[in-house]
C-alpha cells in the first residue's frame, strides 16, 4: 500500500472562519455527522456540531472560540463481519 498515494485522499482541515459542518434535522435540534475538531490548545477530538445554539456537542466548545478547524471523519475501513461476533 503507497502511504503517500493515499494521503492524497485525505480531507483538508477546514476553518470554522469559512465552513461549519452540514447540520441534519436531530431529535432535539439540528446536527452534524461526527468530525474531527483541532482546537486552539492544540487538541484533537470527535464532536458533533448542533445549529440552532452554536455549539459543539457537549456545549463545551463555542464557535470559533476554542475550536479552530474541523474535518470530515475518515471512511471506516472494509473489515469482513466475523460469524458469531455481534
Amino acid at each position: 500500500m503507497n502511504l503517500l498515494a493515499n494521503a492524497n485522499m485525505m480531507a483538508e482541515w477546514i476553518s470554522v472562519g469559512d465552513r461549519l459542518p452540514e447540520a441534519h434535522p436531530g431529535p432535539v435540534v439540528p446536527m452534524s455527522d461526527n468530525v474531527l475538531v483541532f482546537t486552539r490548545d492544540r487538541k484533537i477530538s470527535i464532536e458533533r456540531f448542533f445549529s440552532s445554539p452554536g455549539k459543539w456537542s457537549g456545549g463545551y466548545y463555542e464557535i470559533g472560540d476554542f475550536v479552530s478547524h474541523w474535518m470530515p471523519l475518515p471512511e471506516p475501513p472494509n473489515v469482513p463481519k466475523q460469524t458469531g461476533v455481534e
